[in-house]
């Protein structure tokens, strides 16, 4: 694959997400539109292994838009769910202190 073409092409990509940013916030979905049909027509896996690709220029684009227009939302939220509570006044983790292994050890499926 000529890395010319790859190039033009992910450019030309990234100008039709950048429309489609401007055009979500007058949309009642407040979606990227043209993010979808690149996402259905199975667009976010080719440029997904793009971010493979030996040419440093590719990757970075490649990287660049599927950070940009295809992260997930909620992603920062949910692995705040996973974090232990901070004490406050110390500024340390609370982790849970009962925690004790099963009566008889564990066993790893010998």
């Amino acid at each position: 694959m000529d890395n010319k073409i790859t190039q033009v092409a992910l450019d030309g990509l990234e100008n039709i997400l950048k429309v489609g940013e401007a055009d979500k916030e007058h949309s009642p979905s407040q979606i990227n539109q043209y993010a979808l049909f690149i996402e259905e027509a199975g667009g976010m896996e080719k440029i997904h292994n793009l971010q493979l690709h030996d040419n440093i220029e590719i990757y970075k684009k490649a990287y660049n838009i599927i950070d940009k227009y295809f992260a997930e939302e909620g992603e920062d939220e949910d692995d705040n769910e996973l974090m232990p509570e901070v004490d406050h006044q110390t500024g340390q983790f609370n982790f849970e202190g009962d925690v004790s292994a099963p009566q008889g050890g564990f066993n790893f499926g010998n």
